[in-house]
């Protein structure tokens, strides 16, 4: 089974996915490491542009690594913002939500420049995550969105059990898109 965890920075991709491996006895397949270990990218700006096609090539090798070293649980676990981005066969793609000014708060926290934090915040808004997932996953992966702002990661990794053992089949309808307005008045002065 392989489970995709997703969403942009500051939704708790990393903590929810390291107790979901520990609940699951997974493999984890962390994509931030994988991109710098493996330097698939370049610098432009100061910013990494990551090069998506040897990502997925990297992943896919991973899962095989993955698959031969634990035939018997074969659980594995991908994380990180780039998840919803690659043209991998998934069982689960998790999209972990967070309302907008929460997220603001968390991006902050993490110290990232106000660009930053204004591309992360409009990315959110407009479902980035989880509309490429659905346009990457021709398939039928199921792709569930979880709202994390009022959650610990306890609560959400048991909805992500849930799911998996078929006990919960709804979880959240998330739409931020009422959000706009308000950040293109405060970021744009419109």
């Amino acid at each position: 089974m392989i489970i995709e965890i997703t969403g942009t920075p500051g939704t708790g991709k990393s903590s929810v996915a390291k107790l979901t491996k520990e609940k699951l006895s997974a493999q984890l397949i962390d994509i931030k490491k994988i991109v710098n270990r493996k330097k698939i990218f370049k610098k432009s700006k100061g910013e990494k542009e990551v090069d998506i096609k040897k990502l997925q090539k990297k992943i896919r090798e991973e899962i095989t690594k993955s698959s031969d070293l634990k035939p018997l649980s074969p659980t594995i676990v991908i994380e990180g913002h780039l998840a919803c981005e690659l043209k991998i066969p998934a069982d689960y793609i998790f999209v972990l939500r967070c309302i907008p000014n929460i997220l603001e708060k968390r991006l902050k926290k993490r110290k990232y420049s106000q660009k930053k934090i204004n591309e992360n915040l409009l990315a959110e808004m407009l479902d980035y995550c989880t509309q490429r997932a659905e346009t990457n996953k021709k398939t039928f992966t199921k792709i569930i969105e979880i709202e994390t702002a009022d959650r610990s990661i306890n609560q959400v990794v048991t909805i992500i059990l849930d799911v998996i053992a078929k006990r919960k089949k709804k979880v959240d309808k998330v739409n931020y898109s009422k959000y706009l307005t308000e950040y293109t008045r405060k970021f744009h002065g419109r």
